[in-house]
């Protein structure tokens, strides 16, 4: 349920906050508010994995949810009242960055330690069946709160989101036991775990092959549709209406995804994760070849798909292949490299499209993901981690 209530708003805050920038400042602008969010992220991630590996986890998600409320309470206020600008939507977007930072490894590490290992994968695809569920409504609902009532009420909705996902891990938080392993970060442990936890990281063969291949696709993916998309939208298509029902139809992807992930079992589920990171070169391919609003959504749809396969299945292989101990940090380091390319693509990726235009940049993207796609799901550290062992691949 906290999941569900903190997905909708972020999914309805995303759009709303994408349009407030794009009218504040342009596609550079969307960028940077994107980027901004996601640089504190990439400085905190590390000590979000110490943390969730040493303290409650339900209890550093409820901190970070309130952190959240307040900061999008402020940023309601500040656009309702005329005084939407691009300073003050990146300075937003950093304290908004910092406050939830620590969400992804709490959350797992909450998984891997209150359920027993052979529950774990079918719990990651119930929690993301209603997290999809919640990347439907949420761009739906932004997209006409938008047009019909303005952009301060949607952010103000997610504040609220923010508000009810606290509460719900603060009565988790009340109620489960104390793990006997926490303690307090002494000095040059910090350090010497980062350290440890790149080290474990690029140990093991699958998993920083998955790595590389990610940050390839939220390069030349992700984050050029990110910017790329409301533009096109923005241009004859409808606004923030027409991308809200496109990221729609990638919610609904993603809940087909999670039911599909639910239903099958991949013999190779770490080749089956890198194949599914295809999908995200077609909503690109579109907006490059301007396929038209309805071809997008569809393609945006499939992606929601791919992705989710994607995420549930990887999600599955550090809960069962990973030792628990080491997973926060495994989770941190992953998430150090994914923002660090994230948040440098978004930041210049505004620019690239200015320069490039609204279809060679995509069409550079859409064959930079199929290439590195293709190199990943052929490396034999893939094919070597099949369901039954779901073992360690070490490899130099």
């Amino acid at each position: 349920m906290a999941r569900s209530a903190s997905t909708v708003g972020d999914n309805m805050y995303t759009v709303a906050v994408v349009f407030a920038a794009l009218r504040a400042g342009g596609s550079g602008a969307i960028g940077l508010v994107l980027a901004a969010e996601m640089l504190p992220k990439l400085l905190l991630s590390s000590l979000a994995g110490m943390a969730s590996d040493r303290w409650r986890p339900a209890s550093i998600l409820a901190l970070g949810d309130w952190a959240a409320g307040c900061v999008t309470a402020f940023v309601a206020v500040m656009i309702a009242t005329g005084h939407n600008s691009v300073v003050m939507l990146v300075a937003a977007s950093v304290l908004l960055g910092a406050a939830t930072s620590f969400f992804d490894p709490a959350a797992l590490k909450l998984i891997s330690t209150g359920f027993a290992k052979e529950r774990r994968k079918d719990l990651n695809a119930n929690l993301g069946i209603a997290s999809s569920v919640s990347r439907v409504l949420g761009p739906t609902l932004a997209g006409f709160l938008v047009a019909a009532a303005g952009t301060a009420s949607v952010v103000a909705l997610n504040g609220l989101s923010f508000v009810a996902s606290a509460l719900l891990f603060t009565a988790v938080g009340r109620t489960a036991p104390r793990e006997s392993g926490e303690r307090q970060i002494r000095g040059g442990e910090g350090t010497e775990g980062v350290a440890a936890g790149f080290r474990d990281y690029f140990r093991i063969g699958w998993l920083w092959r998955l790595g590389v291949q990610t940050n390839v696709v939220l390069l030349f993916g992700v984050a050029l549709l990110n910017v790329a998309g409301p533009v096109y939208a923005a241009q004859a298509h409808g606004g923030a209406k027409a991308w809200g029902l496109v990221q729609a139809c990638n919610g609904a992807g993603w809940f087909a995804g999670r039911l599909a992930a639910r239903r099958h079992h991949f013999q190779r589920p770490a080749q089956a994760a890198a194949v599914c990171l295809f999908t995200v070169a077609l909503p690109v391919l579109v907006i490059g070849v301007n396929g038209g609003l309805a071809a997008l959504a569809a393609a945006q749809a499939i992606s929601g798909c791919g992705l989710a396969l994607r995420s549930t299945l990887w999600g599955g292989l550090v809960a069962t292949a990973i030792d628990e101990s080491i997973i926060g940090r495994i989770v941190s380091v992953e998430q150090v490299m994914g923002l660090l390319t994230a948040s440098a693509s978004m930041a210049v990726v505004g620019g690239l499209i200015s320069a490039l235009g609204l279809r060679v940049m995509p069409l550079i993207g859409f064959t930079a993901v199929v290439v590195i796609s293709a190199a990943v799901t052929v490396a034999p550290a893939l094919r070597r981690l099949t369901e039954p062992s779901l073992t360690q691949e070490v490899s130099s």
